[in-house]
């Protein structure tokens, strides 16, 4: 063997079992400070956990495009887990405060490029091309007692969103495209938006300081809600609620059938092009002034039809009740 054949062997031996020993320190001391190189694998899942407990998180931003997402609260850990991806096929960064997740359909998730340069996600993922698993992917943040996130925000085009028997001092957003959402004893000190293309939406037994759903076409159930403000823009679909007690609620429509019952409101308004509008008030009808209005579609107040118009007898001018359509029908009860 020529010289310079030996000194290459060597130099690609030395360079081995330096990457080797580099690679076990390195895993030693991920180890030691509770950070994952790899997932794990828990009950025949795979699952990826990143830790933020103590750090002090403005946002929370989670992207995917068919997983489902759950926040849930308790213990003495924050942290996000994810399960059943491949790492090659999802963005997870936390910087600037701002803890971000992000599903990608292809292996330009080991790039991150910005102004001038891009950076790599690491060597130790070029050889990780193990099949995604189509099963179950799921994104679980979890809230210690007492952690806070100022700012939630999901978007989602057809997975599922749970957020359950949680207190936040927190905004939230969830764009849902065609996906669910589902929102079962939740506090908020902030507003809750709800945006969606095709989805559904489920709130019950919550409160919040606003809720907003802005120029949905959806099917959205409400129960046992509470709300400084109510304001829903219903392009279609269908709201189905109850029990809902809200200082002002609003709610706008082109075609989608509404129906509130046991509504208890200081100042309602409803405006629809064509679909079908049924409220049953908490109160009397008696109690609130206003006026009853549709161009073509027939009006009943208290089970009483009318032509064109109703103009409700209260007259203090502090509980008002105006609703208006062009060609749907409007029907407003009152409870003795």
């Amino acid at each position: 063997m020529r010289k310079a054949s030996v000194i290459s062997v060597i130099v690609a031996g030395v360079i081995i079992i330096a990457g080797i020993i580099v690679c076990a320190f390195g895993g030693a001391y991920a180890k030691k400070d509770n950070f994952m190189l790899f997932p794990a694998s828990e009950n025949g899942e795979s699952v990826y956990k990143y830790d933020f407990t103590g750090q002090e998180i403005a946002r929370i931003s989670i992207t995917t495009e068919d997983a489902d997402v759950y926040f849930k609260r308790g213990g003495e850990s924050s942290y996000i887990e994810i399960y059943n991806f491949n790492a090659n096929y999802y963005k997870l960064s936390s910087e600037n405060n701002l803890i971000t997740f992000t599903q990608v359909s292809d292996v330009a998730s080991m790039f991150k490029f910005w102004e001038g340069g891009f950076s790599f996600k690491g060597m130790r993922y070029i050889f990780r091309f193990d099949a995604d698993k189509d099963e179950n992917r799921r994104v679980v943040v979890n809230l210690a007692e007492g952690t806070q996130i100022p700012a939630i925000s999901v978007a989602s085009e057809t997975g599922k969103t749970v957020i359950s028997s949680m207190s936040l001092t927190s905004d939230v957003t969830l764009n849902l495209a065609g996906a669910s959402a589902v929102l079962d004893k939740v506090t908020l000190d902030g507003t809750l938006a709800v945006s969606s293309n095709a989805g559904s939406l489920a709130v019950k037994d919550s409160s919040f300081s606003s809720f907003f759903i802005p120029g949905a076409s959806a099917e959205a159930s409400v129960s046992g809600v509470q709300a400084d403000l109510c304001r829903w823009e219903m392009k279609s679909g269908k709201v189905s609620a109850e029990n809902v007690t809200a200082a002002e609620f609003a709610i706008s429509t082109n075609d989608a059938q509404v129906s509130v019952k046991n509504l208890l409101s200081d100042k309602i308004s409803a405006i629809s092009v064509s679909g079908q509008l049924v409220f049953t008030l908490a109160d009397s009808l008696d109690s609130h002034s206003g006026e009853l209005t549709s161009k073509s579609g027939a009006i009943f107040a208290d089970g009483v039809h009318y032509t064109s118009s109703f103009t409700l007898p209260g007259d203090d001018g502090e509980r008002t009740l105006n609703v208006t359509s062009d060609s749907g029908s409007v029907s407003v009860e009152g409870t003795e």
